[in-house]
Parts: C-alpha cells; sequence; structure tokens
C-alpha cells in the first residue's frame, strides 16, 4: 500500500492552483458585460436623473418634479385601478388554497394562473375584436364594472346565505355614489364625441384673433392646426417631415401614404402647398376622426388627390 499526502496552501511543498483558460475567458466576460451595462445602463440613467433635479433653464430645483409627477391626477387614478382591480386574483387565489384540501395548493395555483392568463388572451381578443367596436370603450368600462359588481354580489348571496340582508349596505352605498356622481356631472363625458375607438377632445388655443385649434386622442394631443393658415405646422416632427421632403424632391407633389390621420395636419398642409396635386392615401381606423377634422379643424380633401380609407392599416 503507497500512501501519499499532499499539502495545498502557502509555505514550502504547498500546490498553487492555476486558472484555466475558460476561466480566465470567463472572467474577462464578466467583465465586459459589467463595462457594457455601466455604459448603456448607469450612464444614460445617471444623465438622465440628473437632469430631473433642474428645470429647463438650469435651475436647481431638487426633487419638487418628481412630487409634482406622482400628485398628477392621472397617475393617482391609475395606481389605484390597478390595485383594486390587481388585489382579486392573489385574494382568489388564497380563498381557493384554504377550502382545499392540503397538499393541492400547487393545482390550484396553477389552475389561478390558467384561468387568469386564458381571461386575459380572451377579454383583449374580445375588447380588441367586439367590445370597443360596438359599445365604445366609455361604455366597455362600465360593462366591465357593472360585471365585477354582479359577479360580487353573487359569490356573497353563495357564500353568506344566512346574512343576505347585509348585501342592502354596499347596494345602497354604490347607488348613492352613483346617485352623487350623476348629480355633480362626474358621468359626463369630457369628450366632444366619443367614438367607438376614442374619447375626442377639441380645444381652441389661439390668441385672440386667431382661430386655432386642437384635437386630442384618449387626452393626447395629436394635431393642432390653424384655420388660416394650413401650412404652419406646430407640432416639430411634421414640421421636420415637410421640410425633409421639401428638401428631397422640391416642389413635385409627393405620392404619400398616412397611417392614421389624427387632425390631418400634414396632408391638409400638403393638400394647400401642391394645391390639391399631391397623391395622398390616408388610413384612418376611426371615421367619427375624419368628420370631426372635417367640420372642426378645417381639413378638406375635396378637389383634392386625397384618399381616405376607414379601415385598419
Amino acid at each position: 500500500m503507497t500512501t501519499a499526502a499532499v499539502r495545498v496552501g502557502k509555505g514550502p511543498g504547498a500546490l498553487k492552483s492555476k486558472s484555466s483558460s475558460d476561466d480566465r475567458v470567463m472572467r474577462l466576460f464578466i467583465l465586459v458585460v459589467g463595462v457594457y451595462l455601466v455604459i448603456a445602463l448607469a450612464l444614460p440613467l445617471y444623465a438622465m436623473f440628473s437632469k430631473s433635479v433642474f428645470t429647463s433653464d438650469g435651475s436647481f430645483v431638487g426633487l419638487s418634479n418628481y412630487f409634482s409627477y406622482f400628485q398628477t391626477p392621472a397617475l393617482v387614478y391609475s395606481i389605484k385601478n390597478s390595485l383594486f382591480v390587481g388585489i382579486v386574483s392573489p385574494l382568489a387565489t388564497k380563498l381557493a388554497i384554504d377550502i382545499h384540501p392540503q397538499g393541492e395548493s400547487g393545482v390550484v395555483i396553477g389552475r389561478m394562473y390558467a384561468l387568469g392568463s386564458a381571461g386575459a388572451i380572451f377579454g383583449a381578443l374580445l375588447a380588441g375584436y367586439f367590445l370597443i367596436s360596438t359599445l365604445g370603450s366609455r361604455n366597455t368600462i362600465i360593462l366591465v364594472a357593472v360585471i365585477y359588481f354582479a359577479l360580487g354580489s353573487v359569490f356573497f348571496l353563495i357564500g353568506y346565505k344566512q346574512n343576505a340582508k347585509v348585501m342592502i349596505i354596499p347596494l345602497a352605498i354604490g347607488v348613492s355614489m352613483m346617485a352623487g356622481a350623476q348629480k355633480i356631472g362626474a358621468l359626463k363625458s369630457q369628450c366632444v364625441t366619443e367614438s367607438n375607438y376614442f374619447c375626442i377632445q377639441i380645444q381652441d388655443v389661439g390668441m385672440a384673433g386667431a382661430e386655432t385649434r386642437l384635437i386630442a386622442l384618449d387626452h393626447l394631443v395629436h394635431s393642432i392646426n390653424e384655420k388660416d393658415q394650413p401650412e404652419r405646422l406646430h407640432s416639430p416632427y411634421v414640421h421636420f417631415v415637410d421640410e425633409y421632403i421639401s428638401l428631397r424632391f422640391g416642389d413635385r407633389p409627393p405620392q404619400s401614404f398616412f397611417i392614421g390621420g389624427g387632425g390631418f395636419s400634414l396632408p391638409r398642409a400638403w393638400i394647400a402647398k401642391y394645391q390639391g396635386k399631391a397623391d395622398i392615401t390616408i388610413a384612418e381606423i376611426d371615421p367619427q376622426v375624419t368628420d370631426i377634422a372635417k367640420a372642426r379643424l378645417w381639413f378638406s380633401p375635396d378637389g383634392s388627390q386625397t384618399k381616405i380609407i376607414h379601415g385598419d392599416a
């Protein structure tokens, strides 16, 4: 029998571990990834956050911009709505686990995830292909709220048959809130027209004596038009496209295809600029957006080579 003793460590007779080429390549790869993350993520984030504590003229304002942002009503409502909608699934999953025998938690959680995924897929398809185009976005939201309330009432009655009279309290509260909201005008739509796709708003923004209007779709400004100066483009990116086309093609009327109309600012400008000779095709999914643009934003394609397709581009 032969016995061998090997000493690993420091001092005489110690064996030194050698890093293989694979280890060196891995360390180099980790170093490269770390440098890339610093350059690609950390530095841009630092530049973005450092600008957030200054105003446009360079004055230091600290965290006041963040305070203003988190006090935005739209953000507050979004967080509140997300909380109330998202809290249902965890509570329902916990209740389902409690009423099932031990050892079936994985089955219950998997079943709840499957139902949630199926509901998300089916709901998105149903809303996109049927509900919004049939009922409109506002009525779709009201329908979902009614379904939520009805389901909650049914499950409450199933679980608390002996205390069915308690349902009078939330029902009375709900009716009172709806009546109060109706009285103060909270249920009144702020839209000039609420189509099957958008809440369409029109606002006068011109100075005294100048007729200038903007169109907002779902509270997002899409176009600003002037009645007497159709070639004046207020949006920088639209102005850039117009200048680039002029630089590239000169006075030749362009042939163009627009995905979405909005306020039809650029088509309107090109109709005036090229005297109706520009070959313009516009795909606008919502006919009411086109009607509003003609009625309120001075868009007049008649007599020009402008074709409007009401459908999905």
